[in-house]
């Protein structure tokens, strides 16, 4: 029976606490989503294995970045299997940097949405 995102989302959150994975900071207006590390459409399964929680914000960033290049989809990917293995804080802030500085890169800036969350749009 397939699990859903929600129950991947709370085993993962009592395994390795509720923070986020790709290094944001979690908070009302940031708050953890269930990420597929394997793509879904790449037949990525919904499971502890390939489930990886991420505040919503560095959510975006990261599907922005994985759907622009699949050297920067690999390398979110192999990042997040190998911090699920070692659970390397340093590693975690690292990679947050270079998330975020990839995303501006991309051209992209943070906003909230009108229900209050942040996320990454186009700068203008």
């Amino acid at each position: 029976m397939a699990q859903k995102n929600k129950d991947v989302k709370k085993a993962l959150i009592k395994e390795y606490g509720y923070i986020c994975m790709a290094g944001g900071e979690v908070s009302k207006q940031n708050p953890l989503t269930m990420h597929h590390i394997i793509r879904r459409r790449d037949k990525g399964r919904t499971n502890t294995y390939n489930g990886s929680n991420i505040a919503n914000m560095e959510h975006s960033g990261i599907h922005i970045l994985g759907d622009r290049s699949i050297v920067k989809y690999k390398t979110i990917s192999d990042y997040l299997q190998e911090y699920k293995e070692l659970r390397d804080e340093v590693m975690r802030l690292q990679f947050h940097m270079w998330l975020v500085s990839e995303v501006e890169k991309e051209g992209f800036e943070e906003y909230i949405t009108k229900g209050k969350l942040l996320m990454y749009k186009i700068s203008q």
